[in-house]
């Protein structure tokens, strides 16, 4: 229900007095959707809400007085809404020449800041008529600012990029680090085969991290020499980005043991230090 403060500032009207009519399919989560079937609708006198039992919630255009709480009943009625929804709600309110909340008022709503190249993204986004993206956008609550490596990219570029999040089997935070990769890869101007950009996985991903960091996939000249670690030590070689080295492991219950474990590693290191190429290798 809306809040009682929320709900005195509104003013009933008909339907018949809208020049226009907007609809938004909100996209609730069950558990927290209204018990309202809702349209929106916007004219040159404000903007109106249709509830179920025919009755209208009516804004009027004033946004020095009234934005903040248009914009708290608007976010309540429409809680889920991505920032390509937000501009497309701007859009259209520009286009009626209606004022009801300012943009910045309207993103801090949804906890998004509001940016012209933010703007700029959702425009080429809808432009895309991708549903299969907007539905990838949506689900996966995609903020403008988790996309913000794209902006280094022409139209074109972008568009290839933005594909394959529609095309992609991976987790969110999977799927944004594959795109980034991408967007990194195609700025150095490096040569992709075409099915980095088509149906996206695990293997996939892998395949992109090794072209993305590469030195740290050749053979490592520590592989070559093998070190005396001591049986109090476990070491594993590891690769962590562009770096590559030793992660050691080791237990001691005695002041007794740590002294065995340190003059071991001093014996390690020797064996390390033994060969000058060696020593480069993690620098």
């Amino acid at each position: 229900m809306l809040p009682r403060h929320l709900m005195q500032t509104t003013e009933l009207i008909h339907k018949s007095s809208l020049k226009c009519l907007f609809q938004i399919h909100p996209r609730w989560e069950e558990n927290k959707k209204p018990s309202v079937l809702l349209n929106i609708a916007i004219d040159q006198v404000g903007f109106t809400i249709q509830s179920d039992d025919e009755n209208y919630f009516h804004f009027k255009n004033n946004p020095t007085q009234d934005s903040t709480k248009n914009t708290k009943i608007f976010s309540h009625f429409f809680p889920n809404l991505t920032f390509v929804d937000l501009i497309m709600v701007l859009e259209f309110l520009e286009l009626h020449k209606s004022v009801i909340f300012t943009p910045d008022e309207l993103f801090k709503a949804y906890q998004i800041p509001f940016h012209q190249r933010y703007r700029s993204l959702a425009t080429e986004i809808l432009a895309l008529e991708n549903k299969n993206l907007l539905a990838w956008i949506s689900e996966k609550k995609v903020k403008p600012q988790e996309l913000i490596f794209l902006f280094n990219l022409n139209s074109r570029d972008r568009e290839k990029i933005l594909n394959v999040a529609t095309n992609s089997l991976l987790s969110k935070t999977q799927t944004l680090q594959y795109m980034e990769w991408l967007t990194d890869l195609q700025l150095l101007k490096c040569d992709l085969n075409n099915s980095f950009y088509e149906k996206v996985n695990e293997s996939k991903l892998e395949e992109l991290k090794n072209q993305r960091f590469p030195n740290s996939f050749l053979k490592h000249p520590l592989l070559e020499k093998k070190i005396t670690w001591g049986n109090q030590i476990q070491a594993q070689f590891v690769r962590k980005n562009d770096r590559a080295g030793f992660q050691i492991q080791t237990f001691v219950s005695s002041p007794e043991e740590l002294a065995k474990t340190i003059t071991q590693l001093n014996k390690s290191l020797e064996n390390w230090t033994s060969n000058p190429n060696d020593c480069e290798a993690l620098k």
